[in-house]
């Protein structure tokens, strides 16, 4: 939205200050904001999906399931 108020920003930009953004933040939030990001999700379904990530096993390895080749 912001950029429909504010021509002026352009995908570089927009990057740069998401950029910005990752380097300040403390470390475990950047990798939110980075998935948030790549996914397109809304701020609060980020959150969910990374809590729902976690909760799952990723650290583990247990999100992929080999057997069924599925998520």
């Amino acid at each position: 939205m912001q950029r429909f108020f504010d021509p002026g920003l352009s995908l570089d930009v927009m990057l740069n200050k998401i950029k910005e953004m990752i380097r300040v933040l403390p470390a475990h939030m950047a990798p939110v904001v980075r998935h948030a990001c790549l996914t397109g999700l809304r701020p609060a379904e980020a959150v969910e999906s990374v809590r729902l990530l976690l909760a799952s096993g990723i650290p583990d390895g247990n999100y992929y399931n080999r057997e069924r080749q599925t998520l």
